[in-house]
């Protein structure tokens, strides 16, 4: 009988203590939220904190290292793109061939990244490297943060086949493009550059005249290739500044040239 109820009373405290434990505490509000991946692209444990300030001075061998790794994960997602084309074109086709390129261009996604380079190729290679990489992060936040945003989509007419097809391209997509931020973030923390401010989960959909938050297939698939097919153009620019932006530019060099020479008294 004493060894029942010994049990009895050991199982009753531990309950309470289990509830104890389990319970929240009123104390200090907590507040659960799941942040998007880009705010830890390279998952919560990260190598090393960037301390801000100008980026140092490596060894040009360990930057261009650095270069290669980024753009070694931009040609994996563009032979992802290609492996998948097939699918992507039958689940877009209609929208691709009756739409023009106006009807799906979102603001908040860059463009023109190739025009933007040019103000900057001239610059100093460290204010360069410093100016470039800090908006590719920027910029790749922007797209994780859409990315997410189109996860959330799943309008109910959509054929179920396609929703799967769907879904998994746009997983795929996004998988890859986490894999750019991780490494794009690495550099910024070997080479101590501040690391752009992390970009809000709705920042960037408050125009309801340019983005439907609740879909029908239409709307979605429209959407879809709207962002889709900008993120294919912007890989491919960024593809080629990525590999220039550690090398110095002959174009400024002829510029500096011929700016000297303009400046040179002529001899009497």
């Amino acid at each position: 009988m004493w060894l029942t109820g010994g049990f009895l009373l050991a199982a009753v405290l531990f309950a309470v203590l289990l509830s104890v434990l389990t319970a929240p505490s009123f104390g200090v509000p907590v507040r659960i939220h799941k942040r998007g991946a880009w705010h830890h692209p390279c998952g919560q444990f990260t190598k090393t904190e960037s301390h801000g300030g100008k980026p140092g001075d490596p060894a040009r061998h360990e930057i261009t290292k650095l270069i290669r790794a980024v753009k070694t994960q931009i040609n994996i997602s563009n032979r992802y793109f290609k492996k998948e084309e097939k699918t992507i074109s039958n689940l877009y086709h209609q929208v691709q061939n009756e739409l023009r390129e106006i009807n799906y261009q979102y603001d908040w996604l860059p463009q023109k990244q190739l025009l933007w380079y040019k103000n900057v190729r001239c610059l100093d290679k460290q204010t360069r490297l410093q100016k470039v990489l800090q908006l590719f992060h920027s910029s790749l936040q922007n797209y994780s943060v859409t990315f997410a945003e189109l996860k959330k989509h799943s309008p109910a007419e959509y054929p179920m086949t396609d929703l799967g097809k769907r879904r998994d391209v746009i997983e795929g997509i996004t998988q890859h493009h986490n894999q750019i931020l991780c490494e794009v973030e690495f550099m910024h923390e070997i080479l101590n550059i501040e690391i752009p401010e992390r970009v809000a989960d709705d920042l960037l959909f408050k125009k309801k005249d340019k983005w439907s938050s609740d879909p029908d297939v239409t709307a979605s698939k429209i959407q879809d290739w709207g962002v889709i097919s900008q993120y294919k153009t912007f890989l491919k620019e960024w593809s080629s500044i990525i590999m220039k932006v550690n090398k110095n530019s002959a174009t400024c060099k002829n510029s500096e040239n011929s700016s000297n020479k303009r400046r040179k008294k002529p001899k009497h």
